[in-house]
């Protein structure tokens, strides 16, 4: 009687913090946020729900993770926006694109039910919003618009 066990595959602390990020996305997007749970992550990746607490101890952790990897895609596309030639038209199209809003709408769902995580979201949003308008502002004023008729937060928001 040989006794087989699967084995094991090991991989990079960050590889797997990923892999647990792009599947609790995709099960917010195609179901919402209330599909989220370590054990519904655990079977999208085929591996124990243990393993997904361990990278994050609750869902809200894993939540607050996604949601700041989330801004920071953002803020990293809003610079390469920024940094083209026409900045301002990208902006405008690159804002209708929408390509986070369902997950974004997500997470506007996620903060009126879970209280908890409120403040966590404000937190994040208001310093992501504070970076677009620090680099928004020299783009505004290399293009002389005057910042007291439009100011970079006003455009950020």
């Amino acid at each position: 009687m040989t006794n087989l066990k699967a084995k094991r595959i090991r991989r990079d602390p960050e590889v797997t913090r990923k892999l647990i990020l792009d599947a609790t996305e995709r099960i917010m997007i195609e179901e919402g946020y209330a599909a989220v749970s370590s054990r519904r992550v655990a079977q999208e990746l085929s591996i124990n729900a243990a393993t997904v607490h361990y990278y994050y101890a609750t869902t809200d952790d894993l939540f607050t993770a996604l949601y700041k990897r989330m801004t920071k895609g953002q803020l990293e596309a809003l610079s390469a926006v920024l940094s083209s030639s026409n900045p301002l038209e990208n902006l405008w199209n690159y804002q209708l694109e929408g390509n986070q809003s369902a997950l974004g709408i997500e997470f506007v769902a996620l903060s009126n039910h879970r209280k908890v995580m409120q403040p966590i979201i404000a937190s994040v949003a208001n310093e992501a919003r504070q970076s677009q308008a620090e680099a928004l502002a020299p783009v505004l004023a290399s293009m002389g618009i005057d910042e007291t008729l439009l100011p970079p937060l006003a455009v950020a928001t």
